[in-house]
């Protein structure tokens, strides 16, 4: 059964906000530059694609920005969405995730003039998404009777003109992100009213009928999560990130902790070694060559409120509250 409204072309709004380049010039940490910025409204995610870098601002939508010159970039092209939480590129294609409008997919093929391709209005109040192959696995968050819970649905995008909800599980905790991995969903829970929170492993190796593994309970407020290897990589706010063993899908066992100074919110792994987005801390660098001993080996001080994360060979990108921030990598 469809759920969703017709998949056809629409333009992209082609107002923007002015780029209001920030060149950090000489900011250092230590031996570590700060190589550029661009001011928006609230940077919250960025993921990047050869020289261009796709930002959620939550208070105007995505924004496409031109990375061709690290020390100068700018803002190339924006769409906008009225209250975006997360967003995920694939094949050409952003899917953001709205809290009103549900889920906007947009053309960014021609980055100059990116345009909606339609939008899934059912569900809304859509939180975090991730899609792997010709699937879109999304989250939401809603409130009843005064509770918070969230949904998990699963989505065929195989036929870009008839995206169908194919699955779901409903009645979850409040869940804050999701990853999926082969055959399982991860996903950061936030249980406000039974005082819980960590990580929910789902199965989908049977993608019609996902069925819950395992539930670990952490004790902050877990709010990010990356997956490499059957390891989990938990942001948990002010306790600093948690490391998983999840090989044992139906009994993951936390290996170690490792606290940071502030607000961690994102991680990103990059071989032995994993960068935390921490607040107003900036960025962490951490050993994880033994992931049972993590060890903080390096930091950088950056503009504004460190949230997310991406990397590259040469650079950091920081989703930074009101600058997308540009880092050599240290």
């Amino acid at each position: 059964m469809l759920l969703l409204s017709s998949w056809g072309c629409s333009p992209a709004d082609s107002s923007q906000p002015s780029s209001n380049i920030k060149n950090s010039g000489n900011l250092t940490n230590e031996e570590y530059v700060l190589s550029g910025s661009v001011e928006m409204g609230y940077c919250k995610k960025v993921c990047i694609k050869d020289a261009l870098a796709f930002c959620l601002d939550s208070l105007y939508g995505l924004h496409i920005i031109n990375l061709k010159n690290p020390n100068e970039p700018f803002i190339e092209s924006s769409v906008r969405a009225p209250q975006p939480n997360d967003l995920f590129l694939a094949d050409g294609t952003i899917y953001i995730s709205d809290y009103i409008e549900g889920i906007i997919a947009v053309d960014v093929t021609d980055f100059k003039s990116p345009a909606i391709k339609g939008r899934i209005k059912e569900p809304n109040q859509t939180f975090s998404i991730f899609c792997k192959e010709n699937n879109l696995f999304v989250t939401t968050q809603y409130t009843y009777y005064e509770k918070k819970y969230s949904n998990f649905l699963i989505y065929d995008i195989s036929d870009k003109n008839n995206p169908e909800k194919i699955s779901f599980l409903d009645n979850l905790p409040w869940i804050n992100d999701v990853y999926v991995d082969k055959n399982h969903a991860y996903l950061a829970f936030d249980d406000a009213d039974g005082d819980a929170s960590g990580l929910i492993i789902i199965d989908i190796s049977d993608i019609l009928r996902p069925s819950i593994c395992s539930r670990l309970v952490t004790d902050g407020f877990a709010i990010n999560l990356t997956v490499r290897e059957d390891t989990v990589f938990l942001a948990d706010d002010m306790l600093g990130i948690k490391i998983i063993d999840a090989e044992n899908k139906q009994e993951p066992v936390l290996i170690s902790s490792l606290k940071l100074e502030n607000h961690t919110s994102d991680i990103a792994i990059d071989g032995d070694f994993a960068y935390a987005a921490d607040g107003y801390n900036g960025v962490k660098k951490i050993n994880i060559k033994s992931t049972g001993k993590p060890e903080i080996i390096g930091s950088i001080n950056t503009l504004g409120f460190s949230r997310g994360l991406a990397i590259d060979n040469k650079y950091i990108y920081i989703a930074d509250g009101k600058y997308l921030t540009v880092a050599d990598k240290f």
